[in-house]
């Protein structure tokens, strides 16, 4: 090690160089924070592919509770409907009655 550090480029002894590489020097750091930063990288993708099926799911769920709420309003104008029907057939009733009692 001793030999190869007075023939390589690096100017600080932390640095490790290959003297046939056109490429600059990479510290220990340097190469630790390109080990960080992967890691960072690949816990984002991760993350970024489990919130893209959080998301689905969540869309999915957010679908159904639509689908349940219209379900829900067309029972209830049915029901509304027919209630007025049934309203308006006693209505009728009621003036058909008073017509034969004149």
């Amino acid at each position: 090690m001793e030999e190869i550090l007075p023939q390589s480029k690096a100017i600080n002894p932390d640095y490790v160089t290959d003297s046939t590489s056109d490429s600059p020097p990479i510290s220990d750091g340097e190469n630790s924070d390109n080990k960080e930063n992967y890691k960072a990288d690949e816990t984002r993708k991760k993350k970024g592919k489990s919130t893209g099926i959080e998301d689905l799911e969540e869309r999915e769920s957010q679908k159904k509770f639509e689908l349940e709420e219209k379900e829900l309003i067309q029972q209830y104008e049915l029901e509304k409907s027919k209630l007025e029907i049934e309203r308006l057939r006693a209505e009728n009733e009621m003036l058909k009655f008073r017509k034969n009692n004149e």
